[in-house]
């Protein structure tokens, strides 16, 4: 029986360099590519908009999905920071966005458009195409069809400061261009 001792020893010491190992890759990989951060194309976007970006209607009420971004590390950032963001010339009626996903009851595609009136169009889960997100890893990738401007709401002054766009931000905006 004593002979049995240090195989098991082993095997034992073997099982738990194997789940360090593991625990280390997959914390590396979390680390590189955060869980929440999922790419989202929108399509059929107009040509008159200037900005666009996705909410997710919360329990806690609106909020905007930050900007998951990565130069040397990942971070995430609110998208009133980086500015417009859609040019019909380059995006061809589609854009990608890469997003801190947050799930929510019902999703939204916020827009300015040229002329500086906002909107948000309000669509089901089922009108967000979420695909390829792993309970371990999360990641993933969605899809959106924007729908025809009549479906959208003019985006209230209390919606958009609560999102992060207030006067300020709008203005800063305007000043920009």
């Amino acid at each position: 029986m004593a002979h049995l001792l240090p195989k098991s020893r082993r095997a034992w010491t073997t099982v738990a360099a194997v789940v360090l190992v593991g625990v280390a890759a997959l914390l590396a990989y979390r680390w590189l590519r955060p869980a929440d951060q999922v790419f989202v194309l929108v399509t059929n976007v107009d040509p008159a908009t200037r900005f666009l970006w996705l909410v997710a209607d919360t329990a806690a009420g609106p909020e905007t999905m930050g900007w998951s971004r990565k130069k040397v590390v990942p971070s995430t950032t609110h998208p009133s920071r980086m500015g417009p963001n859609f040019d019909p010339r380059y995006d061809r009626g589609s854009t990608y966005l890469s997003v801190s996903w947050r799930d929510g009851r019902r999703y939204g595609l916020l827009t300015e458009d040229r002329d500086g009136r906002w909107r948000v169009f309000w669509l089901a889960p089922e009108d967000v195409h979420l695909m390829g997100r792993l309970w371990l890893l999360g990641g993933g990738e969605a899809w959106v069809r924007m729908p025809p401007k009549d479906r959208a709401e003019p985006a209230s002054e209390e919606l958009l400061d609560q999102l992060g766009f207030g006067p300020e931000v709008r203005e800063r905006w305007r000043e920009g261009t």
